[in-house]
């Protein structure tokens, strides 16, 4: 197979360069056997899946089987984004962080610069995911800052 090939469906040429030279182009299916997780029953949006929600189970994919969630370990700290049926196979793109940090939660927003580390107090003013961006306005002198969420109740700003 050529380098870089990914596609389910290709096609391939054939070809002959000795004697009669000719070439011939076969469309190819390419497919994967990959252990992914399954949902053992449906599932509403937003469920946070836990190893008793799936089963591991080997499926015949199309292309070479990446892009599936196989480990139940990839489930901690994620939640549906859509609702899934029963026997759904598990995609990265089906899951999202949780929500760490929740409107109106008190936070600790967080600079470092040159090794001096300032934290304060803030109020959040939307919720938010690890690593998304999020607005947070400081209880003392109410300004509205942007930061990343670090972790529970922590918003890094960049100075």
């Amino acid at each position: 197979m050529p380098a870089g090939l990914r596609a389910a469906r290709v096609t391939v040429g054939v070809r002959c360069t000795q004697g009669a030279t000719w070439t011939v182009y076969v469309p190819v299916s390419i497919e994967s056997e990959v252990q992914v997780l399954v949902l053992r029953h449906a599932a509403a949006r937003g469920a946070q899946l836990t190893e008793a929600d799936v089963m591991v189970q080997t499926r015949r994919v199309p292309g070479f089987g990446g892009g599936y969630v196989a480990d139940p370990r990839q489930l901690a700290g994620r939640t549906l984004r859509r609702p899934l049926p029963a026997g759904a196979v598990l995609t990265p793109d089906a899951l999202e962080a949780d929500i760490v940090v929740r409107r109106g939660q008190q936070v600790t927003l967080l600079a470092a610069s040159n090794g001096i580390q300032v934290r304060a107090s803030g109020r959040a003013l939307a919720d938010g995911r690890a690593g998304e961006r999020l607005k947070v306005q400081n209880e003392r002198s109410n300004v509205v800052v942007e930061g990343v969420v670090e972790s529970p109740g922590v918003i890094r700003v960049t100075p």
